[in-house]
């Protein structure tokens, strides 16, 4: 990729799927420092368990699974996800929603 090829370091993308066991396995290979940056959060959905428990709970699960099997793997960032930082639903009412 041209990002790649116009940087002094290295970049390599990986396709992964939170909900696919193991499905991160390849991306961290070698890696000592996973970062879990953030989890889908929506604020209408069909199905409360698929569309947001499972992305976020099994997601999170599936990935520290790889982690505890990576034994590169030295440090892990979890940082929740962008909504976790708002205060409650007064604070979010104000906000533009594109879901």
């Amino acid at each position: 990729n041209k990002m790649s090829e116009n940087s002094a370091g290295k970049i390599q993308l990986y396709e992964a799927d939170l909900l696919i066991v193991d499905s991160f396995r390849e991306a961290m290979k070698g890696c000592e420092i996973v970062f879990h940056t953030a989890s889908p959060f929506y604020f209408k959905f069909k199905d409360a368990v698929k569309e947001f428990y499972n992305p976020i709970v099994k997601g999170t699960e599936n990935i520290l699974e790889t982690v505890n099997n990576t034994k590169s793997v030295k440090t892990v960032v979890f940082t929740s996800t962008g909504w976790a930082t708002y205060g409650d639903n007064a604070d979010i009412a104000d906000i533009p929603n594109d879901n």
